[in-house]
């Protein structure tokens, strides 16, 4: 049984009531002291802030500093958002004496200096990096038994998504209702990486037991067989995946690829459920893969890895190396091409113009679309006729790298 604790005495009530009646009277500053000069000086750049400025001593409160402080930085911008400070007083080049409350008690009834004297003032933001509150959430989604380690939208709609996590399944969920539509169980490992096909017809997930998984996006069921379509190869766990452009599918055979902390990376023929060719040019874990058109637009596979090196491999002549890129001094961690939202999204066009595709549609049309809106994004990017994509490489040097696959090509 708790032990509960008996109400305070009239006398400790009133005992409480004289301490916090005393704290006050001891903070509040005698009238009648006139006034103060004040001049502030950044303690970041050791710069003054304005000139000296004339302050009440009965008005000379750190609150009263801020909003005074505040409206110097801020003279033209009467919108902008009120920064709270510190104030420290530097009496000689040893010490710091922090103004806690106002400058009287800090300062001038110490001795430290006197209403005849200039007195400069330090100040330090409190609040460099400010967090907004969140004000909305749309929707809160659970049912993973462990971490989120990766996600993914389908590619004709946002009322599709795929989570993987390290409960060692993968769930596609039902944006609109908050709810979860499938399960995707067959993994023994970490989900580290999911990705829907082009099309939208097929989801690839990709775990920490060396296998990648394909799923009909549809049902949620396995592609393929009962058991489903289970690519194993690789060595060690599965990093990233990336599926070949639908406009340089061959028709009905779409192509994956997987990289793995093994420094491989796998190109699958995911219907026949085999590997077409292995890129083993890395000497680490490779830690990123994208599939692009590329500089001669027939196939361009990007790579980068842990051997601080970003590879380009021709797909049309399986794999063979066009390009390597030796530009960074640590791991490279990620790979962006300015054109991964058409070659996510082919045929999934959202403006009203040219009008949808139909569900009847052909594939030959749709394929005809996809390669529409790639060539359209690309010289976008370009500025010209022709079609050029651009590369990113982040790494773990603090520095991320800009490339055009046009110089790439020549070099």
């Amino acid at each position: 049984m708790a032990t509960v604790l008996p109400p305070p005495s009239k006398r400790q009530k009133l005992t409480a009531e004289q301490q916090k009646l005393d704290i006050i009277e001891a903070a509040k500053i005698p009238e009648g002291l006139g006034s103060i000069r004040v001049q502030f000086i950044d303690q970041a750049t050791g710069q003054p802030t304005a000139g000296a400025i004339s302050i009440p001593i009965a008005q000379a409160t750190t609150k009263n500093l801020e909003v005074l402080l505040n409206s110097l930085q801020n003279q033209d911008d009467e919108t902008a958002e009120k920064v709270p400070y510190r104030f420290t007083f530097q009496p000689d080049a040893a010490s710091a004496v922090d103004i806690a409350a106002n400058l009287y008690h800090s300062i001038l009834q110490p001795g430290l200096k006197s209403t005849e004297d200039l007195i400069t003032l330090q100040y330090t933001p409190l609040a460099v990096f400010r967090v907004r509150a969140v004000t909305r959430c749309s929707a809160s989604i659970s049912g993973h038994g462990a971490a989120i380690l990766a996600t993914a939208f389908s590619p004709a709609s946002s009322s599709r998504m795929v989570s993987g996590s390290g409960d060692s399944t993968a769930r596609i969920w039902d944006c609109d209702t908050g709810t979860p539509f499938a399960t995707l169980k067959g993994h023994t490992g970490w989900v580290l990486a999911v990705s829907y096909s082009p099309d939208g017809s097929m989801i690839a997930t990709g775990s920490y037991d060396k296998t990648v998984r394909v799923w009909d996006a549809k049902t949620g069921k396995p592609f393929g067989s009962e058991s489903g379509t289970i690519l194993k190869g690789h060595s060690h766990y599965i990093t990233s995946l990336a599926w070949e452009p639908y406009h340089l599918q061959a028709p009905g055979r779409p192509r994956l690829a997987s990289s793995s902390k093994d420094g491989t990376v796998r190109v699958w023929d995911v219907v026949g459920a085999r590997t077409d060719f292995v890129l083993s040019g890395h000497t680490s874990t490779v830690s990123c893969v994208r599939w692009g058109a590329g500089p001669s637009g027939t196939g361009t596979l990007y790579t980068s890895s842990h051997d601080k090196t970003v590879k380009l491999w021709d797909v049309a002549k399986e794999g063979a190396i066009i390009k390597t890129l030796t530009a960074h001094a640590h791991w490279v961690n990620h790979l962006a091409l300015s054109t991964d939202h058409v070659l996510r999204t082919a045929h999934h066009d959202p403006s009203p113009t040219p009008p949808p595709l139909t569900l009847t549609a052909s594939d030959e049309a749709k394929r005809q679309r996809a390669a529409d809106r790639y060539l359209k994004s690309a010289s976008l990017t370009s500025g010209t006729s022709k079609p050029i994509e651009r590369l990113v490489t982040a790494s773990d040097d603090n520095t991320i790298f800009l490339w055009s696959t046009a110089d790439l090509s020549n070099q």
